[in-house]
């Protein structure tokens, strides 16, 4: 499993190896030194979230197609998490129809349009514009889930705890005074999800829904969250039982977690650092490369369950290819 370490360890880490010291609070640092690591630290951790589908930087993201706006092309078009990077191969379903979904590129999409074509509800992603739009648009009320890659590796520390489940107003109700930073689930098989922004006492008579950043539920605010915090419905917890939730692409405070193995954000830090000098980086290279290596052996999920003789399991269904899974 990752060890995940704060902005302050992992910079003050690097400055040891490197021979500069140790640094308490490198945020609010004024050493040039510590000044470009922090930058470094920055660029490093974009680079390295591309890299790879790292399993605990992966969001879950459901709409409900009502909620959509329908614009003038037909077309159901919905606004992307904020954190959105790209989709988690074959991880998109409609879980009202049971049908997997068909995301298209933009020649498939224009040729849709011009001939008509209607058939499984399929989608085109544009991240560009942070926009997923569905076509042809649903005339009934349907939940569409996909899992995507997040583009935030910053975890922000609270105090929150974790809820019980919300899926009905009698147990939401239970849970009527919450604090800043506690987190509610709905259904552990559907693993929603929500963060606390305010102090407040809940609403009774109303089980808490919606996607939004500033759900207004009785006299205090939620924001969804995406994540798919764990398959056993437990969020990720900091060493000493805080609970983490993904944040930022950047740093910005000296207690937030990085969630990138810690040992390989030393080891590329370094690399970086020598590499902005114009120092030989010829060892610090091998050990980046050796801490790359060991992460990504580290970050293996069970392979997924194929069928034996060419036949698709039922949960996938025929029109499902039994390659390309993951990315």
């Amino acid at each position: 499993m990752a060890k995940f370490e704060t902005v302050a360890s992992i910079v003050s880490d690097a400055a040891v190896e490197l021979g500069l010291g140790a640094v308490s609070s490198p945020v609010t640092s004024t050493d040039p030194n510590v000044v470009q690591l922090l930058a470094l630290l920055k660029r490093l951790g974009r680079k390295l979230v591309k890299h790879r589908n790292w399993t605990q930087l992966r969001g879950q993201c459901q709409l409900n197609t009502t909620d959509g706006v329908t614009n003038d092309q037909g077309e159901m078009v919905f606004r992307l998490p904020s954190d959105f990077l790209t989709m988690v191969d074959q991880a998109g379903w409609n879980r009202s129809t049971t049908q997997p979904l068909a995301v298209v590129g933009a020649q498939r999409w224009q040729a849709m349009h011009a001939d008509g074509t209607v058939g499984v509800l399929t989608a085109t992603f544009r991240p560009a514009e942070s926009l997923v739009a569905f076509y042809p648009a649903p005339s009934a009320s349907q939940a569409i889930v996909f899992e995507y890659r997040s583009r935030f590796w910053v975890s922000g520390e609270t105090n929150g705890r974790w809820l019980s489940d919300v899926s009905s107003a009698s147990e939401w109700d239970f849970e009527a005074g919450v604090v800043l930073g506690d987190i509610a689930y709905r259904d552990l098989a559907i693993r929603e999800h929500w963060i606390c922004l305010q102090d407040g006492t809940t609403d009774a008579l109303v089980a808490l829904t919606g996607t939004g950043s500033n759900i207004l539920d009785g006299t205090t605010r939620w924001a969804y969250i995406n994540p798919d915090l764990t398959a056993a419905g437990t969020p990720p917890l900091d060493d000493d039982g805080n609970i983490l939730v993904l944040t930022a692409d950047e740093p910005a405070t000296n207690s937030e977690v990085l969630m990138l193995e810690a040992s390989l954000l030393v080891a590329g830090l370094k690399l970086e650092f020598l590499k902005a000098k114009g120092f030989d980086t010829t060892a610090a290279l091998d050990d980046y490369r050796e801490a790359l290596r060991l992460a990504e052996s580290t970050d293996q999920t069970a392979a997924p369950v194929l069928s034996v003789g060419g036949d698709c399991p039922p949960v996938l269904g025929a029109s499902v290819p039994e390659t390309g899974f993951g990315s």
